[in-house]
């Protein structure tokens, strides 16, 4: 697992290395997701030379769903 952050401020919480390609992950506090909460990852997914094309939003809510190639999960499955 690792951590990454730019010198713009611009963050990612965690990185876990799957050996073939990293996964991204945000982890939030709140029951909903706001739309922003997904500006971290999408940054990060969208940097030049970057080969992955999915990350993961974990956060306390009930519903998982897909977005953007973005997945939300609730923190219970984990």
């Amino acid at each position: 697992m690792y951590f990454w952050k730019d010198r713009t401020g611009n963050e990612i919480d965690a990185i876990a290395d799957l050996d073939s390609r990293l996964l991204p992950v945000e982890a939030k506090s709140g029951l909903t997701l706001a739309s922003d909460a997904f500006d971290g990852l999408r940054f990060w997914l969208d940097l030049p030379g970057n080969p992955n094309h999915s990350g993961v939003v974990v956060y306390r809510g009930v519903e998982s769903y897909l977005t953007n190639g973005i997945t939300a999960l609730p923190w219970l499955f984990f």
